[in-house]
């Protein structure tokens, strides 16, 4: 049965941040290659697009927003509880969730598609760009959007509120760049070494979402009336379609299986499963230490940075503050009544 009500309850919780995702979709790419079709090649102008460009970052956290306004916020307040109250399963909560925001991101980009294809073959773009380019980068943006909205909602079904939602997706985006440059970090400042982790982070792309949708990009350079266009899509391996399908399939499994058994009298907290809670606690101490041992010390005149002494000082001082922080915030309710 299509869920009509639930739909209506999610175009009323998240219109706002979902008028913002339709502007920045359809407004923002479509006008830049206008503007650029408006130029005379007599006169020198340089024209750079990038999905890792503020409004291609703007529009992904716009995908993330709806996800955990969707969820998060409606568990800060208590809209969840009031949907669960509703006639339908758990199943067909969740998956109303997922429905409803990959359908308007699916025809938002479509539409996006339409109006940029429209623009450039209605300018002098349309002989310079190669006809397999815009449906090659639409069509891997919006599967690749879908993946980071279905893991904003996997994120959704264990954390409490909107904030600790957003945040921890973020952090899981960018966790294989993180990793690999952290870790490469930690070795340099430990050992004497002729290597480098970075080598790594080429093969870690596939595997990471963030690295993936930039390296979307298109360049125009217009001087003395000859034009320069380049334009740079990912690798189209095996890799790079399976990963963000993976992380839909594996966001919507693992996502299902924990909301199914989510309670409600958590919401607000942190993290809503109990269980849980050492675990992300001990993760979240360790992971901010490391990174208080390489930001502390650059703010402390007395320390020199990058030395294997002042990067333990830096961490023992993020470790004492995250400790006594976290150990306050974590069973703490965050919720706004109406």
């Amino acid at each position: 049965m299509y869920p009509k009500a639930l739909w209506k309850l999610f175009n009323k919780q998240t219109r706002f941040v979902l008028g913002a995702y339709w502007f920045l979709t359809l407004l923002a790419t479509p006008y830049m290659y206008w503007l650029v079709g408006r130029f005379d090649t007599d006169n020198s102008f340089e024209f750079h697009h990038s999905l890792d460009s503020l409004t291609g970052n703007l529009t992904l956290g716009a995908v993330i927003a709806l996800a955990c306004i969707v969820m998060g916020y409606a568990r800060n307040n208590r809209y969840n509880e009031f949907t669960l109250t509703l006639p339908y399963s758990r199943k067909t909560i969740f998956f109303s969730y997922w429905s409803f925001g990959t359908f308007h991101i699916m025809l938002a980009t479509s539409m996006s598609y339409i109006l940029t294809y429209i623009t450039i073959q209605s300018t002098y773009l349309h002989t310079y760009m190669a006809s397999g380019y815009l449906w090659k980068a639409w069509s891997g943006y919006l599967l690749f959007t879908v993946a980071i909205y279905s893991l904003a909602l996997f994120v959704g079904t264990f954390t409490g509120g909107f904030v600790s939602q957003f945040i921890i997706t973020l952090f899981l985006l960018i966790l294989p760049g993180v990793f690999v440059v952290t870790f490469d970090e930690l070795l340099r400042i430990h050992t004497v070494r002729d290597f480098s982790l970075l080598q790594y982070v080429s093969p870690a792309e596939p595997y990471s979402l963030s690295m993936l949708t930039n390296t979307f990009e298109m360049f125009i350079e217009v001087k003395n009336s000859v034009i320069v266009y380049e334009y740079y899509l990912p690798n189209w391996s095996i890799h790079t379609l399976l990963s963000p399908l993976l992380y839909i399939i594996l966001s919507l499994g693992l996502g299902l299986f924990l909301f199914s058994r989510s309670k409600s009298e958590n919401n607000g907290k942190i993290i809503i499963f109990e269980r849980f809670q050492p675990y992300f606690f001990g993760v979240a101490t360790i992971l901010i230490m490391i990174l208080g041992g390489f930001i502390i010390p650059l703010f402390l005149p007395f320390v020199q940075p990058e030395r294997l002494y002042s990067f333990y000082l830096g961490a023992f001082i993020t470790g004492i503050l995250c400790f006594f922080i976290l150990r306050r915030i974590m069973n703490k309710k965050l919720t706004w009544l109406k």
